[in-house]
C-alpha cells in the first residue's frame, strides 16, 4: 500500500508501522527529516560534535578555532560572543564544509568575552557549546565599564587574582554606599546603580593580601 503524508512545517517526525497477525503485534519505526531540501527518511547519524578554543593574537584581536568530530556540509557555524557570559550575539556564519574551522575577532570588548559555536542543523535545530572566556586587560588586572555610567555598571577582572575579590563603591564624600565580596573564579560582577543619584564616586576593588585598585566613577 501507499501513504502520502504532507508536512505542515520543518522538524523531525516518526512513521510507526503496527502490524497485527495472529494475535501478535509488530512495530515498525522510521524517522523522517522535513527540511526545506527533498525530505530525508532515517536512519540519522548522531549530532555533531564540536570542541573549540579561543586565545588573544597580537593586534588586540581573538581567534577562535573550533573542529567537528565529521565533516557536516548541511550545517551552518555561527561564532557568537557575550562580555556577561549569557547575552551573546552573533558575530559570523560559516557553512560546515570541513572539520576544521577559524574565525578571527577583531575588535573584542576588553575585559571578559566569552564565545560559543552556535550549529544549525537542516531542520534549523540549535546546538551551543560551552563558552570559552578569554580576558583582555591592557595595563590593569581589573576594567570598569562602562564610564560614566547610567544604571549597569560592570567590573570584570583576570582569573588569577587570588580566591576573594572585593567591591567597595564610596561616594565621593567617602560615604560607603556599596559593597559585596565575589569569589574571584567568578571573573566579574555587575552593580546596579540605577537607584543613586547622579555624582562622582570611587570604586575599591580589593584582591589577595594587599593587592587593591581604585577607579573613579562618574554616575550619570
Amino acid at each position: 500500500p501507499t501513504v502520502n503524508v504532507t508536512f505542515s512545517q520543518f522538524g523531525v517526525y516518526t512513521v510507526t508501522l503496527t502490524v497485527v497477525n495472529n494475535d501478535c503485534t509488530a512495530y515498525a519505526y522510521l524517522p523522517i527529516y522535513v527540511t526545506s531540501s527533498p525530505t530525508v527518511c532515517g536512519p540519522f547519524q548522531a549530532p555533531v560534535s564540536i570542541g573549540i578554543t579561543a586565545y588573544s593574537i597580537p593586534g588586540g584581536a581573538v581567534q577562535i578555532d573550533w573542529q567537528t568530530d565529521r565533516g557536516a556540509p548541511d550545517h551552518t557555524f555561527c561564532v557568537e560572543v557575550a562580555t556577561d557570559g549569557h547575552t551573546f550575539r552573533r558575530l559570523s556564519e560559516q557553512r560546515g564544509d570541513g572539520r576544521h574551522f577559524s574565525f578571527v575577532d577583531e575588535s573584542p570588548s576588553p575585559g571578559n568575552n566569552y564565545y560559543r559555536i552556535a550549529a544549525i542543523d537542516p531542520a534549523g535545530e540549535v546546538r551551543l557549546t560551552d563558552p570559552v572566556q578569554v580576558g583582555l586587560f591592557p595595563g590593569r588586572p581589573a576594567l570598569v565599564y562602562p564610564n560614566p555610567v547610567v544604571d549597569q555598571l560592570r567590573v570584570d577582572w583576570k582569573a588569577e587574582l587570588g580566591d576573594e575579590v572585593v567591591l567597595a563603591l564610596y561616594h565621593i564624600s567617602g560615604k560607603l554606599v556599596r559593597t559585596v565580596a565575589v569569589e574571584a573564579k567568578q571573573i566579574g560582577h555587575t552593580f546596579d546603580l540605577s537607584d543613586l543619584p547622579a555624582g562622582s564616586y570611587l570604586l575599591q576593588v580589593q584582591y589577595g593580601a594587599e593587592g587593591r585598585l581604585t577607579y573613579p566613577i562618574l554616575k550619570q
